[in-house]
């Protein structure tokens, strides 16, 4: 399974496509965070911060865990790994576990830049961690299902949409929406515990609910939906 495992994270982070999503999408997000926060009243810095924060993680992660289950089917890796005994469960397994850290380390590195910056205090920051957790779970396991239901990489950019278009507005207009019906919205959960302040416990005793319940919606969805080679 170690074996395993070290193959599907070299796939992740290797290629020029998957190595800017990765690497260069929370670069890219910090420093939008810091330039379009210059200026901008001291709550919609926080905002404008937690939103680069969270978001990241669908331009970086989701995309490139997708295409990696996408590009294991069509090279074979996935028959392969059938054939030597690994089921849907081993393999989405293996695939939460190299995609979620990566997630979570996405928004770490936008958050840890934005708090250096002073934009975010230390209760914010710690919320904020929490919600980028719990985001990266829901994210990982989404970029898998957009995967398994796409044949090839042309169908992706598609059926990768929907969702990322969803997550982003959730993110984007957290503030409109109010904390509670943003954590309701796939991906809105990092974005709503981060907006809702150290006083909100039952905020965050169902955003746990909800972000374990839609990771499960999704891994489930793909077990069914599972095919190990292009043929089906």
């Amino acid at each position: 399974m170690k074996t395993v495992f070290r193959y599907v994270l070299s796939m992740v982070v290797s290629g020029r496509i998957n190595r800017l999503m990765i690497v260069g999408a929370p670069v890219l997000a910090l420093a939008l965070a810091l330039w379009m926060g210059s200026g901008a009243d001291p709550a919609v810095k926080v905002q404008m911060s937690l939103s680069m924060s969270f978001i990241v993680q669908l331009f970086g992660a989701y995309m490139a865990l997708a295409g990696v289950v996408v590009t294991m089917r069509s090279n074979g890796s996935l028959l392969w790994l059938f054939d030597r005994g690994f089921r849907q469960g081993r393999i989405l397994t293996i695939l939460m576990l190299v995609g979620a850290p990566l997630a979570f380390a996405q928004s770490l590195f936008v958050l840890l830049g934005v708090y250096a910056s002073g934009i975010i205090t230390t209760d914010t920051m710690g919320l904020a961690i929490l919600g980028a957790l719990l985001e990266s779970l829901g994210v990982s396991a989404a970029g898998i299902l957009v995967g398994t239901i796409s044949r090839d990489v042309a169908i992706l950019q598609w059926a990768s949409l929907p969702l990322l278009l969803l997550g982003a507005l959730a993110i984007n207009l957290a503030p409109a929406f109010g904390a509670t019906v943003t954590a309701l919205v796939p991906f809105g959960v990092g974005m709503a515990i981060g907006l809702a302040g150290a006083g909100q416990s039952a905020l965050l005793v169902v955003a746990l609910v909800i972000a374990v319940g839609w990771s499960l919606v999704f891994l489930v969805a793909s077990k069914k939906m599972w095919s190990w080679s292009d043929r089906g």
